[in-house]
């Protein structure tokens, strides 16, 4: 359901703050080719969150 109102809207900025975070990532296109190259024609936010999961689940701590 679309956003109809200024009360919906200051609604959803309030649940937004309370309940996610943003993370910003800058890729170098010279420096990081192979980065830049990979997430070129994806969806970068899923394939950056797929990584972090898996690296994760790699890297337990004990």
């Amino acid at each position: 359901m679309p956003i109809t109102s200024k009360k919906q809207s200051k609604a959803k900025a309030d649940w937004m703050k309370e309940n996610s975070k943003m993370y910003g990532v800058r890729v170098m296109k010279n420096t990081e080719k192979d980065i830049w190259d990979f997430l070129q024609g994806k969806e970068a936010s899923k394939v950056i969150k797929a990584a972090l999961r898996e690296y994760m689940e790699n890297h337990k701590e004990d």
